[in-house]
């Protein structure tokens, strides 16, 4: 008996062993608390909660007031000067409604990447903390039965053991052997209750990680719909008050409302025109300074950051040569971004983009159906736009390139009937801005990933504006590179093809139209 007692205790002191053991050394294969997921949900919790823009929509003049100011020159020039900073007004909130609505779904993107990974380390935690439960459940069956063995095969005694009979000592043997396999069996026993305890534990971890996610990407839903509505409803409200303020122009300067519908757009496409060479003037300086960071965006920007709040200093751009009774053009944004530090990947030298004004896109939107992720929101469509069309341009890299497949798509896409844009949405039709480029690389074999901000840290080079060649991204940034809310592909000779928003639809502009300031000084290169 003394054997059977020193057995047992070893195989007690074994399985505490085994106990402490796993439970110190199991890894924590399925950490539900990741930097990158962490780093993301931060992200998209600092993006703004605002939904309505800060500028005030502008006070439109009475026609009596209009019609009394033409009889002094300088109540004249005054009233043109006031309409005139109505009509950018009404522009800028415009813009700053939709950049808001850009960076709300920039929000759900990273939310949603977030939630997924949460998902899949939830999902797998469970399954291995139960297939580890079970496999526990058959070691501690098979220590009973070895122990039931143990104990109707009995032990010898000392008596029988010193006369050495034959039988006795092949019996103390096999006792022998059935004590250590039971020790065995009782320290992987003992390794595996306490793994799969250790597993359990993990898995209520990720299941609580993953609810955590899921609130998250469900309050940045809220904050998408609510910021589509309000984009929505100030495109509508510019579009009235553009219309009145050009009227009232027109009445003031003795014009038909065309001609000074067409004066008001070649001030506006001047102004774009200064405000993007002076976006690529700062680029080529950041590009020339000593590198000291490398300009991916490592932080998220600090809460209710607004994507138009931080728009870049006013400039007073020249205006082209027009009659006596044509208004002077006030500050405008500029679409310099915030300087940020010189890239620390080398760029390479590249033909500077020619600079052609697109005045529209060639293709009104098609109202956008529901999107085709469960995330996507399924905001209010919005009325066809009324600009004037424009053909678009056929892409031209080199012949053969992987760029060239990339360009070529995007382009056919933005052709292709019954496209359009959607928040969220991950195409084959509807699209967000980092969904089309993102498939744009598929389509030429390159990998990039969901997010607007992910995929300028993608790049392996980073080149200032001037630089830009077929096949790089674009980006727009409200906090100087911090994050990205929203990124093009660029196809040449000055023009881009995106998907930017519901109005606009998945189109090929002008690298500058429509208001598009907040241009980040340096592109990325794949």
């Amino acid at each position: 008996m003394n054997t059977r007692r020193t057995v047992g205790v070893t195989a007690v002191v074994a399985a505490v062993a085994a106990t402490t053991l796993a439970a110190v050394s199991l890894p924590a294969v399925f950490d539900a608390s990741s930097d990158t997921v962490q780093a993301n949900l931060q992200r998209a919790d600092q993006s703004t909660n605002a939904t309505e823009p800060d500028i005030d929509r502008p006070e439109i003049p009475a026609l009596e007031d209009v019609v009394a100011a033409k009889e002094q020159s300088s109540s004249k020039t005054a009233m043109a000067d006031r309409l005139q900073a109505s009509i950018r007004q009404s522009a800028e909130r415009e813009s700053q409604a939709e950049a808001r609505a850009q960076q709300a779904n920039e929000g759900v993107r990273t939310a949603n990447e977030a939630l997924a990974e949460r998902n899949e380390t939830a999902n797998a935690a469970r399954q291995r903390a139960d297939a580890t439960t079970e496999a526990a459940g058959a070691a501690r069956d098979e220590s009973g039965t070895v122990a039931a063995d143990l104990y109707r095969g009995g032990q010898p005694s000392a008596g029988e053991v010193l006369l050495g009979d034959e039988d006795v000592l092949a019996r103390q043997a096999t006792a022998e052997k059935v004590a250590a396999d039971k020790a065995r069996v009782a320290e992987e026993s003992a390794r595996r209750a306490a793994e799969a305890e250790e597993l359990a534990r993990q898995a209520e971890t990720a299941q609580a990680a993953q609810a955590e996610a899921t609130a998250a990407a469900e309050e940045q839903q809220r904050r998408l719909e609510a910021a589509a509505q309000a984009a929505a409803q100030a495109e509508q409200q510019n579009e009235a008050d553009r219309k009145k303020l050009i009227t009232l122009l027109a009445e003031l300067e003795d014009l038909t409302v065309a001609e000074a519908t067409s004066q008001v757009e070649a001030m506006e496409q001047s102004e774009r025109d200064n405000a993007l060479q002076e976006a690529i003037a700062a680029s080529e300086q950041l590009a020339e300074e000593p590198a000291e960071d490398a300009p991916a965006p490592t932080t998220a920007p600090a809460a209710g950051t607004d994507p138009a709040s931080t728009a870049p200093a006013t400039t007073v751009p020249v205006i082209p040569a027009a009659p006596a009774s044509t208004p002077t053009a006030s500050a405008t944004p500029s679409a310099t971004a915030t300087a940020s530090p010189s890239p620390t990947k080398t760029a390479t030298a590249s033909p500077t983009p020619t600079k052609t004004p697109t005045p529209a896109p060639t293709r009104t939107a098609t109202p956008a159906p529901a999107p085709s992720t469960p995330a996507a929101p399924k905001p209010t469509p919005t009325p066809a736009p009324t600009k004037t069309a424009a053909p678009k341009p056929t892409p031209a890299p080199t012949s053969g390139s992987w760029t060239s497949t990339a360009t070529t798509w995007a382009v056919n896409k933005a052709n292709e009937a019954g496209t359009y844009y959607t928040w969220g949405g991950n195409g084959p039709k509807g699209y967000d801005c980092s969904g089309f480029t993102r498939d744009a690389f598929d389509a030429a074999g390159k990998y990039l990933p969901r997010t607007s901000t992910d995929q300028y840290r993608a790049a392996k080079q980073y080149v200032p504006l001037s630089q830009l060649q077929p096949g790089d991204l674009v980006f727009w940034s409200s906090n100087g590179g911090s994050s990205m809310y929203h990124v093009a592909v660029y196809i040449g000779d000055g023009k881009i093809a995106h998907a930017r928003n519901p109005s606009m639809g998945i189109s090929v502009t002008a690298l500058n139209y429509g208001g598009m300031y907040n241009i980040h000084p340096y592109a990325g290169r794949y």
